[in-house]
């Protein structure tokens, strides 16, 4: 669980001014073109100061937080056909992977079962990676600065049924805005994968970790599940599919 708050704050931290506005194109910010992935100098965090290529936050990040060391993003298009949420304006909806590595001799990952037993890159960090997906004001300016963190549900994207918007049966369709009651008040949604066994369905948010390796190779062994239902079944699904 520490993990999983931790992925949360750093997401939080990217969500608001750090992510470039036009990351395939020239940006009217900075003024230059910057390709389709934002990567992130995270090496230097005893001075409680996290530096970007791109942009410098001045948001202190406490060492041993996990490490987004790359920002990809493979997905940006208009959110609800372009419509504008009063005095906020137009959305926008972001899609990617966020690129993870961290530092498993440090107390505060201790928790983490079996990360010791992870490969390590060079610099001694565990990587992995996850899905996340980002909603935000097209002029961040006019956003209210906060970050509604959705905590998906077997992949699922949650947050909009405080729009009003039923949870959908179907991940592939397209976010609804509903009523329209955290644009208006100009909030950025932000969806991040922490699960590792969510299936690889497009749409579903999941987490890709690495696999924990033995003595003798990849761990096996037995392990038991407890399954509990609303109504009475003579059958349980093993995997988290239809």
């Amino acid at each position: 669980m520490s993990s999983v708050v931790k992925a949360r704050s750093r997401l939080t931290i990217l969500s608001q001014r750090d992510v470039c506005p036009s990351p395939t194109e020239e940006c009217p910010r900075h003024g230059r073109r910057t390709g389709a992935k934002i990567r992130l100098e995270t090496d230097n965090l005893d001075n409680q100061e996290l530096n970007f290529n791109h942009r410098r936050s001045g948001v202190g990040q406490p060492e041993g937080f996990l490490a987004i060391t790359e920002l990809e993003i493979t997905n940006r298009t208009s959110f609800g056909s372009g419509e504008s949420f009063g005095d906020v304006g137009a959305y926008e909806l972001l899609e990617g992977t966020a690129h993870y590595a961290v530092d498993p001799s440090h107390s505060r990952n201790q928790g983490i079962t079996d990360l010791d037993l992870a490969p390590r890159n060079s610099a001694g960090k565990v990587e992995f990676s996850a899905d996340f997906a980002l909603l935000q004001p097209v002029n961040i300016d006019r956003g209210n600065r906060r970050i509604l963190f959705d905590v998906v549900n077997r992949g699922r994207k949650t947050a909009l049924t405080m729009n009003s918007v039923p949870i959908a049966t179907d991940p592939t369709s397209p976010l609804e805005s509903g009523n329209g009651y955290l644009m208006r008040r100009g909030y950025t949604v932000v969806w991040g994968g922490w699960q590792a066994d969510v299936p690889p369905t497009p749409g579903l948010i999941g987490l890709q970790g690495p696999e924990a390796i033995g003595p003798q190779g990849p761990l096996t062994g037995k392990i038991m599940c407890q399954f509990q239902c609303n109504e009475p079944t003579q059958v349980f699904l093993l995997a988290d599919r239809q």
